[in-house]
């Protein structure tokens, strides 16, 4: 009797999480054509068993914080933010010695700030020094983590601190010598920190190693940097 309920429990915890997973895909659907109805379905799946729903919620945060970005519609955009940053808690909450929900949190934080309302600073203030927080307590768990770096690096310039961005980044770049974008954003943190000349020599590093630009506004910052005989110079063939 007592193995016929284990199997069964076992049975419905399968079926459980093999629901739960179809509730995610389904709800990430429904978000491509309205956040709104992502979201609440979202919360029914949420209402199930299952191992994942850590990783889900900081998937729906993530969501939630781009769409918000990008002026996707809600019908409450303020309880949308507030939801993202409860999914992102819960998921830190499940897993407090997991790096991934303090880096999320950190991004999720500094986008935060960046879409906040620019008559109240105070507010974006805040949302940066939990950024920070998030931060460095992603580096305290792993010291060596590049995204933990990056995210934490963007927190400081974000505050108007390139200096400790510059320090942050300089490790990543001793860490990883060959990695573009390491000597990127090194490059862009000395160039906001005043160090013109060392800036632009580590975003030459960073494009001589393979650096392609992210968009537009990347590429016209640096013909604005370099000028335009030596940006052609830098790309050429690129």
């Amino acid at each position: 009797m007592f193995v016929s309920l284990v199997v069964l429990g076992m049975l419905f915890a399968n079926v459980q999480i093999a629901l739960a997973v179809a509730g995610y895909r389904a709800a990430q659907d429904d978000f491509a054509h309205d956040p709104s109805s992502g979201v609440a379905a979202y919360a029914a799946v949420f209402q199930r068993f299952s191992p994942y729903h850590g990783r889900e919620k900081l998937n729906c945060a993530y969501m939630i914080i781009n769409a918000l970005l990008a002026g996707r519609p809600f019908s409450d955009p303020a309880a949308a933010a507030a939801l993202a940053l409860r999914l992102a808690d819960e998921a830190e909450a499940e897993h407090p010695e997991d790096v991934a929900p303090h880096m999320v949190l950190n991004d999720l934080y500094n986008s935060l700030a960046l879409y906040g309302d620019p008559r109240a600073p105070e507010q974006a203030e805040r949302f940066l020094e939990r950024a920070e927080a998030e931060g460095k307590r992603a580096l305290a768990l792993s010291p060596r983590r590049q995204e933990a770096m990056i995210y934490l690096g963007r927190t400081y310039i974000l505050r108007g601190q390139p200096q400790r961005a510059v320090e942050l980044n300089r490790q990543m770049v001793a860490d990883c010598p060959e990695f573009p974008l390491a000597h990127w954003l090194l490059g862009l943190s000395l160039v906001e920190n005043k160090q013109l000349e060392e800036g632009r020599a580590e975003i030459r590093k960073a494009l001589e190693l393979g650096y392609r630009f992210q968009n537009t506004r990347e590429k016209e910052t640096i013909r604005s940097l370099f000028g335009e005989r030596e940006f052609s110079e830098l790309t050429r063939g690129k």
